[in-house]
């Protein structure tokens, strides 16, 4: 009889192609991502990176990748498990070692909504749903035209005034920082302001990250200079992303906020959002609107 105990083991440059075989395997699959090949490929080289494989008698049948993200921040992705030898408790397994590497206060995962399984496993690891993200790409009238205005922090802005905020208990307190999520606390809001990365115009607050589209294999991520810094990839086009909060939901705060923003950077903006963020519904016409996956949180305080 052949022996199906499952061995977890750490995953290495060598394993690329076994890798690539997987993601290739099941691509035709509405929930494999064959650009998570490049991921694997991209972020081999970071300290703060790891992937991890199941094999059964040396033959690879799943993977998962982990990466220690800011602020004490964790991401979860590229889990997959070969058709073959799934209802074994490999993903579980999987999960569960990469959470271990992380060992963050804080671990996030992408998942699709109709993805039910993945999600009950992500829910039996004890992770809970944030929110849907949503990407709104403004177009360019909206953030053009006006008079040229100055944003800067506002020494008056406070972490309860985010904390307090529209969007910020809808979020969960959560943001994307080039790309992947962070979780505000107020450690976190008082190094922010430090960076000048918390901007407000009115009643509108913008927490805001510069990024870059980088080009991979015929594929483009979104990355920060906290992964550029470490890895060398070619940066197509400058982004700033902008996650915003509403001490008050008012429509021209938010585009002179935009306004502002590009004045200073002339970079390509990303509202990073959530599903219901009640600014962006209204202004959907002007601009390209994208549903995301969920986002789920595991938390070491809870």
């Amino acid at each position: 009889m052949k022996d199906m105990s499952v061995e977890i083991t750490p995953f290495s440059i060598n394993d690329l192609d076994s890798v690539a075989d997987l993601f290739y395997r099941h691509g035709s699959e509405r929930f494999s991502y064959v650009a998570d090949i490049q991921l694997f490929k991209v972020f081999s080289s970071l300290n703060n990176w790891k992937a991890f494989l199941a094999k059964i008698s040396g033959e690879i049948v799943g993977c998962i990748q982990a990466l220690k993200y800011m602020f004490n921040n964790g991401w979860i992705g590229g889990l997959l498990v070969d058709k073959q030898h799934r209802r074994l408790g490999i993903g579980k397994k999987l999960l569960l070692k990469a959470m271990d590497f992380l060992g963050s206060e804080y671990i996030h995962i992408f998942v699709e909504p109709e993805n039910i399984i993945a999600r009950s496993l992500y829910e039996k690891a004890g992770f809970r749903l944030t929110y849907r993200r949503v990407d709104f790409l403004p177009h360019e009238e909206l953030i053009k035209g006006w008079e040229t205005i100055s944003c800067e922090v506002s020494p008056k802005i406070s972490f309860n005034n985010l904390s307090g905020a529209l969007g910020f208990k809808e979020r969960q307190g959560v943001v994307q920082l080039g790309y992947y999520p962070v979780k505000i606390d107020s450690k976190v809001f008082d190094r922010l302001m430090e960076m000048n990365k918390i901007l407000n115009y009115g009643r509108v607050i913008g927490v805001i990250e510069n990024s870059y589209i980088c080009p991979s294999n015929g594929y483009e991520f979104h990355f920060n200079d906290y992964i550029l810094d470490k890895i060398p990839l070619p940066r197509k086009q400058r982004i700033v992303e902008v996650n915003p909060f509403y001490m008050e939901p008012n429509i021209q705060d938010f585009i002179r906020l935009l306004q502002a923003i590009y004045t200073t950077t002339k970079a390509t903006i990303i509202i990073r959002t959530y599903e219901q963020d009640p600014i962006v519904k209204k202004l959907e016409s002007m601009g390209k609107l994208q549903l995301g996956a969920l986002i789920m949180q595991f938390s070491r305080e809870s």
